[in-house]
C-alpha cells in the first residue's frame, strides 16, 4: 500500500483506496480513521500554537512600540536612571520574546515527527553555512575552529529546515561557551554501520558528571558563566535528532577542559546519493 508509506512519511492528508468487504479492506479503513484522527490532532495542535504566539506577541509588540515611542520623548532628558530603566525594560522583552519563540519551537518538534518531509541532506553544506553565520561571534571571540572530514559521504536522510537548527544551536551553543581565545572542533567519522557520527568539542569550565545527565532536560542550564539563553536549545537538538531516528550524547573530553557533543544518525550510501 504506497498510501500506508505516504502517511507513515508524514503525509497525513493521504488515504488508503478501500473497496469491497474483505479483511484488507477493513485494515484499510482503519488506516484511513486512525490517519483522519491523528490529523485532527495535528492541525488543532498547531492552531493553538500559532494562537499561543499571537497571544503573547501581540501585546509584547505593542509595549516594545510604547516603549520605544518613550524613549525618543526621553531623548534629550538628561536621567540616566530613568533612561537605563527603560533600555532594561527593553532587553527583557527581548528575552519573552525569544523565550516564547524557543517554547513554540520545542513544542513543534513532537507535530513534525509526523508532518516533516525527508529528503536527502548534506550535513558538511549546513555545517559550514553555520559556522560562516557565525563568524562574526567567532571573531571577537577569537576561537579555532577545526573541522575535519574522514569520511565523503556526510548525506543523511533528513529534513534541511530541522538539520539546519539543530546544528545551528549545537554550534552557536560551542561558541557561547567557549571562553576566549578558546577552541571548537568538528569531526565527520564513518564507523562502517551505515551511520554517520558528528563529533562536536568545544573549550569549558569542569561539568560535575551528573550534569551531563540533565543537559538536555528543557531550561536546565548547567553553568552560570555570564551567558544568556533559554535553557531550550539543546532540548529542541535532542528532539530533532530523535525524530530522525538519530542519538546525541553528551561527555567530558580531554580530562574535562572540553565539553563532547556526539551525534550519530542513519547514513546514506554514497550509491544512491548524487
Amino acid at each position: 500500500m504506497c498510501a500506508v508509506q505516504k502517511i507513515a512519511e508524514g503525509e497525513l492528508s493521504r488515504r488508503v483506496e478501500t473497496k469491497g468487504q474483505d479483511a484488507i479492506q477493513k485494515l484499510a479503513r482503519s488506516i484511513n480513521i486512525m490517519a483522519n484522527r491523528i490529523e485532527k490532532i495535528v492541525l488543532s495542535t498547531q492552531a493553538l500554537s500559532t494562537n499561543i504566539s499571537h497571544e503573547i506577541r501581540t501585546p509584547l509588540t505593542q509595549i516594545k512600540i510604547a516603549l520605544g515611542i518613550l524613549q525618543k520623548q526621553l531623548y534629550n532628558y538628561d536621567n540616566p536612571d530613568v533612561t537605563d530603566k527603560i533600555d532594561s525594560i527593553d532587553e527583557d522583552i527581548q528575552k519573552i520574546d525569544m523565550l516564547v519563540g524557543r517554547i513554540l519551537e520545542y513544542a513543534k518538534q513532537d507535530l513534525i515527527e509526523f508532518t516533516e518531509i525527508k529528503t536527502a541532506v548534506c550535513l558538511k553544506e549546513i555545517i559550514l553555512t553555520v559556522f560562516n553565520g557565525l563568524s562574526i561571534e567567532i571573531n571577537h571571540k577569537g576561537l579555532k575552529i577545526d573541522t575535519q572530514w574522514e569520511t565523503l559521504n556526510t548525506s543523511v536522510w533528513a529534513n534541511p529546515n530541522s538539520m539546519h537548527l539543530a546544528f545551528s544551536n549545537l554550534i552557536s551553543n560551542a561558541i557561547k561557551f567557549s571562553p576566549n581565545g578558546g577552541s571548537v572542533e568538528l569531526s565527520f567519522l564513518d564507523n562502517n554501520k551505515h551511520q554517520t557520527i558528528i563529533r562536536i568539542t568545544n573549550t569549558c569550565r569542569p561539568l560535575a558528571y551528573d550534569k551531563f545527565e540533565k543537559i538536555f532536560l528543557p531550561f536546565y542550564r548547567g553553568t552560570k558563566n555570564g551567558t544568556e539563553g533559554t535553557g531550550l536549545g539543546l532540548a529542541i537538538v535532542q528532539k530533532i535528532i530523535k525524530n530522525h531516528e538519530g542519538t546525541i550524547t553528551a561527555q567530558e573530553w580531554k580530562n574535562n577542559d572540553r565539553i563532547l557533543f556526539e551525534i550519530v544518525l542513519p547514513s546514506i550510501s554514497s550509491g544512491l546519493i548524487k
